[in-house]
């Protein structure tokens, strides 16, 4: 009989374990050791989610260069700019030129753009 109860005691000592933030430790232990199938399963999740990201980086990225590459073939005013900067002090040349380009060079809609 007393060896029976060792392992009783065991189980209910690790289901104890399981509750709470010793439960969360023992797990991060756990997983850390390699010991269980769950674990695997998180890593295989992670590459899988780590791979999805970095997809997406590089689809942002594409599009993005794609973006400037259509910004820099349309032309703009340099007075065009000027006349930007000497409304919008906060603004830079360069993003003055930009948001410029993004409106097809069109002055007017670019001002009540920087308006809104």
């Amino acid at each position: 009989m007393g060896g029976k109860a060792e392992p009783e005691e065991e189980v209910g000592e690790k289901e104890e374990i399981a509750k709470g933030a010793r439960g969360e430790q023992a797990r991060g232990m756990q997983a850390l050791e390699g010991g269980d199938n769950e674990s695997d399963m998180d890593v295989a999740s992670v590459k899988k989610a780590m791979s999805m990201i970095q997809k997406d980086s590089g689809e942002a990225k594409a599009l993005e260069a794609a973006r400037k590459a259509r910004l820099a073939k349309v032309e703009v005013n340099k007075e065009d700019v000027q006349v930007i900067l000497s409304q919008f002090d906060d603004l830079t040349t360069e993003r003055a030129d930009e948001v410029l380009r993004e409106h097809d060079g069109d002055l007017r809609r670019t001002l009540l753009a920087l308006c809104e």
